[in-house]
């Protein structure tokens, strides 16, 4: 009798060369299995497929849209420098329009909101988005109030230059630094610590900011 890891290789075999259909289930978790392994390219196909099967609910199909839309943004170069500047924009704008699609799903989705959020940070130069910065902002705003740890520091971050329309405001800025902060976010510790030590304006003010 054959042992149940190779019934369970052979599965996989035949689930990758595309002769047993997966189903949306499946498909969506074989793609986060590529995503890990930052495999993109089979990650993105294995999450249309799942996206594609009508067999998800609205709430795993909003999951798998920012699924995808993680997949194509990490397939960007670090280095933009060295890639090519249109496959660039195309990622950009599947991420985004991926993102945008589960937000549309599920409204309060705070990471498909930050995920957007930073797409519109980082995307100037490659996407034809205008305001970008106000957007950004935007996204951040909404998914900081909905408690997201990301979001709240990059929003702090946001308030402490004065970026995406909004004011520059170190009583903002601390707030949300600490909102994140106690969520144990390392780096709004940090930029917390350096406002709580470098100005009594914030120490003085720093009650009422929290609030």
């Amino acid at each position: 009798m054959r042992s149940l890891a190779f019934l369970a290789v052979m599965a996989t075999g035949l689930l990758t060369a595309g002769l047993v259909h997966a189903g949306g289930l499946e498909d969506k978790n074989l793609g986060e299995a590529a995503l890990k392994l930052e495999d993109f390219h089979r990650a993105i196909d294995h999450f249309t497929k799942a996206i594609q099967s009508g067999e998800l609910s609205d709430a795993d199909t909003a999951t798998t849209l920012n699924l995808r839309g993680l997949a194509h943004y990490s397939n960007i170069p670090p280095d933009r420098s060295t890639g090519n500047s249109q496959q660039i924009r195309r990622h950009f704008d599947h991420a985004i329009a991926d993102f945008s699609q589960a937000v549309r799903l599920v409204p309060e989705y705070a990471e498909a909101l930050n995920n957007r959020g930073q797409a519109y940070h980082q995307g100037p130069y490659y996407t034809h988005y205008v305001n970008q910065s106000r957007r950004a902002a935007e996204d951040f705003q909404t998914a900081a109030k909905l408690g997201h740890a990301a979001a709240q520091f990059t929003l702090g971050w946001y308030y402490e230059k004065g970026w995406g329309d909004l004011p520059q405001d170190r009583q903002q800025a601390a707030k949300w630094y600490r909102k994140s902060a106690i969520q144990g976010h390392s780096n709004a510790q940090y930029n917390l610590g350096v406002f709580l030590t470098a100005g009594s304006f914030v120490r003085r003010n720093f009650t009422e900011s929290a609030q």
